[in-house]
């Protein structure tokens, strides 16, 4: 009988289009959202005729928006919609409930503001409502198409807090498309370094995105990796768990591409994913590509150490709509990765005071030592492992190149000799950065901007038109991208020297070692 009860109360609740498994899914739920019976609603796109942006809710009994919310509430997919209502409620934008727009715009993508059409019939506007709009069928379900959710709702919730700094801070400079193997600028690397990190969390976090991605690689299915977006994604998920984008790229040679133009070599060289484990990326191409950005936000949100370093109940209270009540503790409401992606929005919160005219991720990595001083220790230690100090200073990623190329050719003595090197030195630069964190920024030059007016390049990987003027900066600039400025021979010349020197002081310098730019 108690059975019956149970299920005639569920039966009542689902009539009322509250969702009651998303109502008992996590403890502090009614901490976290406004409107409990609300807390997410499947949205499809619908068509005004006029220049808005519209939707109607879909009932929980549809199929498809029934599949929806089945995958919505997988433990990983539901912790990170907990946390975007988290960063709406740092903010004050509580209008609306949190919700995913199935539309025909494929791709994904972060929006803001719409018309919401809801169960009864009734239209309201919410103009600042910031969400994830996403094509998706049964097919793509089933197969794991919804692993991308959380990298769209990852730049929902960056935008929420950071998207008004994001859009005045002058540093999108890069006319490249932005791919995760690339090099292009500090805030495009910081943007989608962050929304990539989602990617591998998810498929730590959630055994069918792991299933669907190993599927994969079956032999059958070989020709996913000799696609660009199967190349990206298998990189997503590997190099930033295995750290393998810091390095430099091999420069593709051999008879395919004998016979291609500037901007062909550029867009081969920019995609590749051939790394050379004996050459490490200086500071600037680091700080200016998103995989390598990925890797540090991964491992930083991922590091047991930091994610159980929570703070007293006060610290959450901003993301709250109601206190922690006495006699519960932070622990009980949020789960570790919860913790870390508050610490990131706090962060970030304080970033929108500052006046950031280089990497934002630098500004994030000592703002969040300030800030967190129990987590200060062990967040320098991974940022330094990963990157292998060139913030710092070149001496480290020195010896990794040579220790690197010694153990890939079998040279156990010179390989155990360098070895030693490397965890002498980390722990001396670690343990200096820790007196001086002004030392974390030592070794990282200006950027340089320069403009082709004869070389172009597409703004997308998938068609040719429109382009878009090269723009690079010299100190990041690679080999295809000099040869747009310079003559080949002038060009391994150009590379030559910044690879000795670090980096390039000016303009000026540029000119003073004899490089005259053809634009």
């Amino acid at each position: 009988m108690k059975k019956l009860w149970s299920l005639s109360l569920y039966l009542l609740a689902l009539s009322m289009c509250i969702p009651c498994s998303l109502k008992a899914q996590s403890v502090g739920d009614e901490l976290i959202f406004p409107d409990i019976n609300r807390k997410f609603v499947v949205v499809s796109a619908t068509s005004s005729g006029q220049q808005k942006l519209c939707g109607t809710e879909m009932a929980p009994a549809d199929s498809m928006a029934a599949l929806v919310r089945q995958e919505i509430l997988m433990p990983f997919n539901w912790q990170m919609v907990r946390m975007s209502q988290c960063a709406r409620n740092l903010i004050k934008n509580n209008e609306g409930p949190n919700i995913l727009y199935l539309s025909k715009n494929e791709g994904g993508f972060p929006r803001t503001g719409i018309w919401l059409t809801d169960l009864n019939g009734k239209e309201t506007h919410y103009p600042d409502l910031a969400f994830v709009d996403l094509v998706l069928d049964k097919k793509r379900i089933d197969q794991g198409d919804m692993s991308i959710y959380t990298h769209e709702l990852g730049h929902v919730m960056m935008d929420l807090i950071l998207g008004q700094k994001m859009e005045k801070m002058d540093q999108r400079h890069t006319s490249k498309q932005h791919v995760s193997m690339g090099v292009t600028d500090y805030l495009t690397a910081f943007s989608e370094g962050w929304g990539i990190h989602f990617q591998r969390l998810a498929y730590d976090q959630t055994e069918k995105y792991r299933k669907s991605f190993e599927s994969s690689l079956t032999p059958e299915r070989a020709l996913n990796l000799a696609w660009h977006s199967g190349m990206d994604q298998y990189m997503r998920l590997t190099a930033v768990k295995d750290n393998g984008y810091i390095y430099e790229k091999f420069t593709p040679c051999g008879q395919a591409t004998e016979s291609l133009d500037t901007e062909q070599r550029i867009l081969l060289e920019h995609t590749s994913p051939a790394f050379d484990h004996t050459r490490i990326k200086n500071a600037q191409q680091m700080l200016s590509c998103e995989g390598v950005l990925a890797t540090i936000f991964y491992q930083v949100n991922s590091d047991q150490k930091l994610a159980g370093n929570y703070l007293n109940s006060e610290f959450y209270t901003p993301f709250l709509v109601a206190p922690i009540p006495a006699g519960t503790t932070p622990q009980q409401i949020f789960s570790p990765v919860e913790n870390m992606m508050l610490k990131n929005f706090w962060i970030w919160s304080k970033m929108n005071d500052m006046d950031i005219t280089g990497s934002p991720l630098m500004v994030w990595i000592e703002s969040w030592c300030n800030e967190f001083p129990d987590d200060r220790d062990q967040i320098l230690k991974i940022f330094i492992r990963i990157t292998d100090g060139v913030t710092v200073s070149p001496e480290l990623a020195q010896i990794v190149a040579m220790m690197n190329y010694s153990g890939q050719v079998g040279e156990m003595q010179e390989f155990q000799s360098q070895a030693g090197k490397y965890r002498e030195s980390i722990l001396k630069m670690i343990g200096e950065c820790k007196s001086d964190l002004s030392k974390l920024t030592k070794n990282i030059g200006p950027e340089l901007w320069v403009t082709s007016k004869t070389v172009k390049i597409r703004q997308s990987l998938w068609r040719s038109e429109p382009k878009n003027p090269l723009s690079v900066n010299l100190n990041t600039a690679s080999l295809p991208e000099m040869q747009a400025f310079m003559d080949p021979g002038k060009a391994i010349e150009f590379i030559r020297m910044r690879k000795e020197s670090g980096y390039f002081i000016s303009m000026e310098q540029v000119k003073q070692f004899g490089f005259l730019l053809v634009k």
